[in-house]
């Protein structure tokens, strides 16, 4: 079974903090804003009304060994030579689409056809061929 893991992109500050194994809790006296516990470190708060954005880790490393997330652009042969991808939930797999708008399953390919994480939606959303 994989580690279910997040990260939170902070629209004010404009920077992840990531996640492990996140206990939720909805605080209603806030604006019910969501809550990540996490065991020995300090409470984070992240408001997901408009200051943030959860994004889930897929359970999959690139061909680098880097985690791959919701939100992050690949370069994914699988899609064709050299074509950048943004990676994103679609009703039961993860998945691709490429800048045409076609899409596959973000499947572990491995070999050659295996996807590199070049950046984010949020840092580099300009991420092209």
């Amino acid at each position: 079974m994989r580690e279910i893991k997040f990260r939170v992109w902070n629209n004010v500050s404009k920077d992840y903090t990531y996640f492990g194994t996140p206990l939720l809790s909805l605080d209603k006296k806030e604006g019910c804003p969501l809550e990540f516990l996490r065991p020995s470190e300090s409470k984070a708060k992240v408001m997901l009304s408009g200051y943030g954005d959860l994004e889930q880790h897929t359970g999959q490393k690139d061909k680098n060994g880097v985690e791959i997330y919701e939100g992050d652009k690949v370069k994914a042969p699988a899609m064709g030579t050299d074509a950048i991808c943004e990676v994103f939930w679609d009703i039961n797999c993860w998945c691709l689409k490429d800048q045409n708008g076609s899409t596959t399953g973000l499947y572990p390919h491995g070999g050659e056809f295996t996807p590199e994480v070049i950046g984010n939606i949020h840092e580099n959303p300009e991420a092209k061929e």
